[in-house]
């Protein structure tokens, strides 16, 4: 263990408090502050006070190594054709890493069904695709929508958080593990139709996380999350009606306008179900960028559903809706967090906001007692 006061320094500066103003809060000179800073290391009540004010822990300032194992940061797909660098992994852990308290003293993770066989093949694509379509409880023959995923990653046991994701993390929803608990962090920038598939991408590698991957089989996992994601939104029967009504149809403007009131009809992108065609029928070629672009201007990005309510109450409503784990995950360390942290998990910053939330997760907790 070695020291670090340099980091009271830099977090205070991140946060905007002055040396002075620091030293002021906890009882003592500035001079003292700057002690620190330079190394003399504080009595036992100062660095309890320092952890609070800074939002640190003391392993945080006397350098002890984290366990690697208490955060899994399998590499995530992008938006588009944006590369994954080690910067985006290390802005996408540091996002993580402000959860990690909340998952800390959590119960045992609700045991899920993980598949473990290592099998890739389009049989086996198939039959997961099947059993987590049954699961979802949505219709044989209908695409998945937004509330069935929703539904079917709650269900599973997986917490949900919603996070207006940093530049450098250009992802619609990546996978994580936290203490053993399965999580997926959302952005909430995300079109709700463009957050279907990726969801499900993630939640697959949620149900195969305890497989070896490797960095020979790792673009096989990834190819083959992708098959199962797609299979899952999209059912064959479902594919080929729309594969037999664009047959009959005279040209390609009406071919386009047919797809996107399957889109409509269905809530689901067009690109998605374009691609699906292709893998069936190669010679199938249909350029649908400005109408899929069309259609997913008629829907919500995803913190336009959560943030749109008018009171506190209805938001947590619509949490509760959307992610019920991770809500009932702040109503168990409500009393442990600071104001300042609650508004960052829940994204608001007005502080009478805040407390409200705060006082909403604890009404709700005596109702369930």
């Amino acid at each position: 263990m070695h020291w670090q006061g340099d980091l009271i320094k830099s977090k205070a500066e991140y946060l905007k408090i002055p040396i002075t103003k620091l030293a002021e809060n906890l009882g003592v000179s500035r001079q003292a502050v700057n002690d620190w800073i330079k190394g003399q290391i504080p009595k036992g009540m100062h660095i309890i006070s320092l952890c609070k004010i800074l939002d640190l822990t003391p392993d945080n300032l006397f350098g002890v190594q984290e366990d690697k194992s208490i955060i899994m940061m399998p590499l995530h797909r992008t938006r588009r054709t944006a590369k994954v660098t080690p910067e985006m992994q290390e802005t996408a852990k540091k996002l993580v890493e402000e959860y990690k308290i909340l998952f800390k003293n959590c119960d045992t993770p609700h045991l899920i069904p993980v598949e473990r066989s290592g099998e890739r093949s389009n049989k086996a694509a198939k039959i997961i695709a099947k059993n987590l379509r049954d699961k979802s409880g949505v219709n044989d023959n209908s695409p998945i929508d937004y509330h069935h995923v929703f539904s079917l990653i709650n269900e599973l046991g997986i917490f949900l958080i919603f996070r207006t994701f940093p530049d450098e993390v250009k992802s619609y929803a990546f996978y994580t593990r936290i203490y053993k608990h399965r999580v997926i962090f959302v952005n909430t920038t995300t079109n709700i139709l463009d957050l279907i598939y990726p969801l499900l991408h993630e939640t697959v590698h949620a149900l195969r996380d305890e497989l070896e991957i490797t960095e020979d089989n790792r673009n096989d996992e990834e190819d083959f999350c992708d098959q199962v994601a797609s299979l899952i939104q999209f059912p064959e029967r479902y594919i080929s009606d729309i594969m037999d009504t664009l047959e009959i149809l005279p040209n390609i403007p009406s071919k386009i306008r047919n797809l996107k009131m399957f889109g409509e009809k269905n809530h689901h992108a067009m690109y998605g179900v374009v691609k699906r065609i292709e893998e069936v029928d190669p010679s199938f070629n249909l350029n649908i960028g400005g109408a899929d672009t069309n259609l997913k201007k008629l829907h919500p990005k995803v913190g336009e559903i959560i943030f749109t309510s008018e009171s506190v109450r209805e938001l947590i409503d619509i949490y509760s809706e959307l992610s019920p784990n991770f809500i009932n995950l702040l109503k168990t360390n409500n009393d442990n967090i600071s104001e300042r942290k609650l508004g960052e998990y829940i994204e608001i910053s007005n502080l009478s906001d805040i407390k409200e939330v705060r006082e909403e997760l604890a009404y709700n907790v005596k109702e369930l007692v």
